[in-house]
């Protein structure tokens, strides 16, 4: 076990499973709440601007980054530098010598020697030549992005005024945030991506569009899941109906799949190098995130099936 251990930590950034520690956390606490991981907005922050600010979007939109980040420096959690270079790394997304450049700069931010010597010897590594299209480069340099993000984000707020409550509900942050929450919670409750779940629907699956209801009632304005409940008035199809309105009342972690966190962290996690462990490392480090997977005579089925068969390398 310290060999597999030692072979992870040789792979991807040794310390990355901090990150990961970070965003268990996370899902234990919206395992835990006591609205069963339904949103609960305090009553102040519900009224006409918030709800004009979240009016029904296509619900597989991409989280708007920046804004949130901008809210982050707002409230001083993220100093000018760190957000320049947040911001300039998501803006330069195409320019691979621009995000390599980058990269250098947020190196020297992490605190741990061994990580930095790891991004180091990976980043020298590359060049203008070997760069493009390298499947190297976009884990190495994604998985240093949240790092930098994880590093530059651990400070406390300052106190909340009446303006950045107004700027809260006014922008993307909230959107964000929400959209946010939904994913993580179609991948505890279902153990599939969102993305996943709306292809079914298009496939005519109404069983995910329960699930969808339950996680994100926004859908009900989609028109084609509009058009799905006016096909059901139209011929009667009671059952529909009942299922429909179950779907509705229930909570989207009423049930929660008894490795849903596990596969959360591999779903969001995949593409930062994750994919490049063997199993047993895989297993290895998921229990150093202080994670339960499957037995590892288990795991390699779960894996193959939840995550590789449907992220593909």
């Amino acid at each position: 076990m310290a060999k597999i251990k030692k072979n992870w930590k040789d792979k991807i950034d040794p310390a990355f499973y901090k990150v990961v520690t970070y965003y268990v956390t996370i899902l234990d606490g919206i395992e835990k709440s006591s609205k069963e991981g339904a949103l609960n907005l305090p009553e102040d922050l519900i009224d006409k601007s918030l709800v004009d600010n979240l009016e029904w979007q296509n619900f597989n939109e991409p989280m708007d980054g920046k804004s949130l980040f901008e809210f982050a420096n707002k409230m001083e959690l993220l100093d000018d530098k760190g957000l320049r270079l947040i911001i300039d790394f998501i803006n330069s997304m195409k320019d691979s010598d621009k995000i390599l450049e980058l990269s250098f700069q947020m190196v020297e931010s992490l605190p741990e020697e061994e990580s930095r010597a790891f991004y180091l010897s990976k980043l020298k590594s590359f060049s203008s030549h070997t760069i493009k299209d390298s499947k190297d480069f976009s884990w190495v340099t994604l998985s240093l992005l949240l790092r930098y993000m994880f590093i530059a984000l651990e400070g406390d707020p300052r106190e909340t005024t009446e303006e950045d409550i107004e700027h809260f509900k006014k922008t993307n942050v909230m959107s964000t945030i929400i959209s946010m929450f939904n994913l993580i919670s179609t991948n505890l409750a279902y153990q599939k991506t969102m993305p996943q779940i709306a292809e079914d629907i298009r496939n005519g699956d109404d069983k995910s569009l329960f699930k969808a209801i339950t996680i994100n009632k926004s859908i009900l304005f989609d028109e084609e899941v509009k058009n799905r409940f006016i096909q059901a008035q139209l011929a009667g199809d009671t059952e529909f109906f009942k299922k429909a309105g179950k779907a509705i009342a229930n909570n989207p972690l009423a049930r929660i799949g008894q490795y849903g966190k596990t596969y959360s962290v591999l779903a969001l996690f995949w593409y930062t190098g994750l994919y490049k462990l063997t199993n047993p490392e895989l297993h290895c480090f998921l229990e150093t995130c202080g994670l339960t997977p499957p037995k590892l005579e288990n795991f390699q089925r779960f894996v193959k099936r939840n995550i590789r068969s449907v992220f593909p390398i």
